[in-house]
This record gives C-alpha cells, sequence and structure tokens, in this order.
C-alpha cells in the first residue's frame, strides 16, 4: 500500500528530507511511493512535479504524519544535480527528523560522490539529524551476474556496488542503517518510508546513545598500535601475518578490529581505548554523586543501587574479566545446552587467551553475522526466518537465567548477532559477544524469579505479593499493586 496526502493535524509530524546527485534514484523513490507508478526512462516530467507531500504511516502502534521533500524544490537545483552548501546548511538548523542520502548502485560514480560530497557535507551541518543510507535502482542487481564480486575494474563505472560495500559506507557515514528499493519494481519503496518514520519518530538522544553500540567516533591507527605494543611488546604486524588498520566497530569502551593470525585464523581484535579506566573513575564518581543529589531532592532510592553499578561499568574495562567470563559463558552453551539449543543453535566465539591481556581481547572472527534487530539483513541478505531467531534468542537467554545462573546484563542489539549455521545455513546460529557485564544469579534468585514468572501468569497475586516482600517491594494489601505490576511487565 503507497502512502497517500494527507493533512490530518492531529496525528504526530515528522520531516523526511531525500538528498542525492541527480539520476541517483531520489525522485523516483518519491513519486513511486506517493503514486504508486512505474517511472518512464529519460522523462523529463519523470523529475518535475515532485513538490513535498505528506503521508500517513503507522509506527509503533500509532500513526504519525511524515512529511517527505528535497531540501531544495527549485528546478534550477534538480536539474544541476547540485543543492549547494546553502539547502544543506540550512537542513541543520531546520526541523528535519530524518534524512535519506541516496546513490544508483549501478555508479560507482554516485556511489563515491555520496561519501565524498554528500558524506562530507552532512558531517558538517547535519551530523546530528539521524541518516538512512538509500541504494537505488536495487533492479540492477537482477541483471549482473558478477553483483558479488569484491574486485572491481579501476575505471568501471558500470559496476555493481556490493551490499558490503555499501554497508561499510553506512558505517563511515555513522546512518542508522542501509536499505535498497527499486522505483521499477516497487521493492523496498514502503519499507523505506516505514523506516523513515520510526527513524524519525524516535528521540534524537536515542540515536546518539545507538551509536554508542558499535559507531562510536573511534581512536586512531597509532593509538590502536601503541596498546597493543605497550600490552604484548610487539607491533601488530609482529603478531599478525594481516591487521586491518580500519576498525570494524567502535564502542566506548574499545574498539574492534579484523586480523589473520600466521596459523591462518581470521580473529577479532578488541583494543582498549586510552585512557578509559581513568575517565571511567571520574564519570561514575560524578554519577554517584548525581545519584546521591537526586535522592536527596526527590525523595527516591537510589544510591542503594549506584555503587554496584559503578563497580560494574569498572569491571568492563578489564578485560581479563571479560575473558573469564567468556570462556564460562562458552562452556556453558558447549556442554549443558538445553534441548531448544540442541545442534548449536547457540554459539560463544573462542578465546586466544595467549593473546589476551587486561586491555586486549583476541577472539574468532565471526564471519557474515548482522544484528538480531536487523530484520531486513535477516529476511532478504540471510533468508532466515525471523520468528524463529527471536525464539531462539529468548531461549538462549532463558537458558542464562534459569539453567546457568550466569547471564549477559548488557544484551544490547551489537552483542546478539545472527549468521546461517555453519553447518546448514537454512537454519540460524545466535552468536553472543561481549561479556564484561555478565553477572551470576544466585539459586533463590532464580527461584524467585522463576515464581514471580509463574504468579504473572496464573494470576496469583499472594505469591506474587510474595516475592516482591522479599525483593524489598511491597505491593499492598488491596492487590491493585500486584496487578498494576503484572500488567506493566507483560505489557513491556
Amino acid at each position: 500500500m503507497y502512502g497517500g496526502i494527507t493533512s490530518n493535524a492531529s496525528e504526530p509530524s515528522k520531516t523526511m528530507v531525500i538528498i542525492g546527485d541527480v539520476g541517483s534514484g531520489r525522485n523516483s523513490v518519491m513519486r513511486r511511493f506517493r503514486y504508486g507508478i512505474t517511472p518512464g526512462p529519460g522523462t523529463v516530467a519523470w523529475l518535475v512535479d515532485m513538490d513535498p507531500f505528506s503521508t500517513q504511516i503507522e509506527v509503533f502502534g500509532r500513526r504519525v504524519s511524515l512529511r517527505c521533500c528535497r531540501p531544495d524544490d527549485s528546478i534550477y537545483s534538480l536539474q544541476a544535480g547540485f543543492c549547494g552548501k546553502g539547502p544543506i546548511a540550512i537542513l541543520g538548523n531546520s526541523q528535519v527528523d530524518a534524512i535519506v542520502l541516496t546513490f544508483d548502485i549501478g555508479r560507482l560514480n554516485s556511489f563515491r560522490r555520496a561519501e565524498f560530497y554528500w558524506g562530507k557535507m552532512l558531517a558538517i551541518y547535519c551530523s546530528h539529524i539521524p541518516l538512512i543510507l538509500l541504494g537505488c535502482k536495487a533492479d540492477k542487481r537482477q541483471h549482473n551476474a558478477d553483483c558479488a564480486s569484491d574486485s572491481r575494474t579501476e575505471g568501471h563505472e558500470d559496476e555493481i556496488i556490493t551490499k558490503d560495500e555499501a554497508i561499510s559506507l553506512m558505517k563511515r557515514l555513522g546512518a542508522e542503517t542501509y536499505l535498497e528499493c527499486s522505483a521499477l519494481t516497487g521493492n523496498g519503496i514502503h519499507e523505506l518510508f516505514l523506516h523513515a518514520a520510526r527513524v524519525a519518530i524516535l528521540p534524537k538522544p536515542y540515536h546518539a546513545l545507538a551509536q554508542m553500540f558499535d559507531a562510536a567516533e573511534p581512536v586512531s591507527l597509532e593509538a590502536v598500535r601503541k596498546v597493543i605494543h605497550d600490552e604484548l611488546g610487539m607491533w601488530p604486524e609482529e603478531i599478525f601475518a594481516e591487521f586491518d588498520p580500519n576498525p570494524i566497530g567502535s564502542a566506548s569502551i574499545a574498539q574492534v578490529h579484523r586480523a589473520r593470525l600466521h596459523t591462518g585464523e581470521q580473529v577479532a581484535v578488541k583494543v582498549q581505548r586510552p585512557d578509559i579506566r581513568k575517565h571511567a573513575k571520574w564519570d561514575l564518581l560524578a554519577f554517584r554523586i548525581l545519584m546521591r543529589i537526586y535522592e536527596n531532592v526527590f525523595d527516591l532510592p537510589l544510591t542503594f543501587a549506584s555503587q554496584y553499578i559503578s563497580d560494574q561499568i569498572e569491571l568492563e574495562t578489564h578485560f581479563d574479566h571479560e575473558r573469564e567470563n567468556t570462556e564460562r559463558i562458552r562452556n556453558h552453551v558447549l556442554t549443558e545446552t538445553p534441548k531448544h539449543l540442541k545442534g548449536g543453535v547457540a554459539y560463544v566465539p573462542a578465546i586466544h587467551s595467549s593473546l589476551c591481556t587486561p586491555r586486549l581481547l583476541v577472539m574468532e572472527y565471526i564471519e557474515g553475522a548482522v544484528r538480531m534487530t536487523d530484520v531486513d539483513a535477516l529476511e532478504k541478505r540471510l533468508g532466515l526466518d525471523v520468528n524463529e531467531v527471536m525464539n531462539s534468542v529468548c531461549e538462549v537467554f532463558a537458558a542464562q537465567v534459569f539453567k546457568w545462573g550466569f547471564v549477559n546484563a548488557d544484551p544490547h542489539p551489537s552483542n546478539v548477532l545472527i549468521r546461517r549455521h555453519p553447518s546448514n545455513p537454512k537454519k540460524h546460529q545466535v552468536v553472543l559477544i561481549d561479556h564484561g557485564l555478565s553477572i551470576p544469579l544466585p539459586p533463590a534468585f532464580r527461584y524467585q524469579y522463576l515464581t514471580l514468572w509463574k504468579s504473572l501468569f496464573t494470576n496469583d497475586t499472594e505469591q506474587l505479593k510474595a516475592v516482591c516482600k522479599a525483593w524489598g517491594v511491597d505491593l499492598g494489601e488491596d492487590g491493585f499493586g500486584a496487578q498494576m505490576m503484572g500488567s506493566a511487565v507483560l505489557l513491556q
């Protein structure tokens, strides 16, 4: 179903701007979504008559009015394919909630300009606005047998940009995601606007936080080399047969580089950021002081947990602790597998202990894995059933909580990866990484937690109140508190 024009002012209103070179497919995408018609090749009418329009899209259970436009509506700008820095600079100071940057997947020059022209302009003026990278004219993949090739002839402009190349650009640009669509066939068009609405409706601090999962500002290669040398007494080129200077992920505490051992094994090298322990010490002190202030001002019990939280976060900066946690959870996965996870449904990468230190972690590299929340990649790239994948993720964490009593307390999307099962490509495998915040759960707590869920589903308010009372939470005598808690937990 394609979007229609609406002026319903009662719905939340968000603005999405589509930018890119002329010929990149930006206007065709907007027109296909608005009118649901296929572009006529080379028609001027297709490029003109593309005024801003609004459409209603349902996101997170509510309807959102999404206004779609270009940064400059002048015909000159449209025909010249150059918006200039003026309109882009204005975007940075406007009420724009999402930007879509387009390129033609069949034109290398279009792909390069997405990074070196548009990407640089956006970095200067619009770095605070969520960005979606869009590969247009995806129907070209069907007519190019070499679309998966990683090689490209120098100077040849008509070779298909691979998805891996596009995803790599997405990471360099700091974009939220990479999508592909075809205005000719209509594939991926509605998904683009739906995703744009989702991105636009979430608050900007959420997007800034999401970047910290694996797309934070990386540290320099020289800083990485120095950490490795300080820890192992040798430079990366001495330790590894190959070492990729570009990080494959960069988070708040460390960044990860791909490397190859002299034995031929591919590994992921997690290198701690210089001085992170010193910075963390002062940041956590400020956190504890703020919690004490908030407790006094708002009369809320906050400081009881602040020291525990600080201690756990500080442990994350000690990679020897993470190495021990990883080896423990790997042993659980390999030797204590519940029946729902038989056959290698879950996996934890092996650690190369001889190369690990308190600031350096070297582990098995996992090829072809994507985030558990990347529905498009799971379905279209890997060909997996999303419902089956999510069931397995739930089973994995249920096993951690109820069977093993050792759980990853930081299960954000970049720490739970999905790949095709190495032994059966039609099946999936859940890969668990980053165990710095894994914690043990005492048997008494596990039993109480199990009882909590049982009482919620069986509506046993007395049992529910008993469990909560043991945790120091008084739900009252009238049962209303128990009902409210049960409704809130089940709603989540």
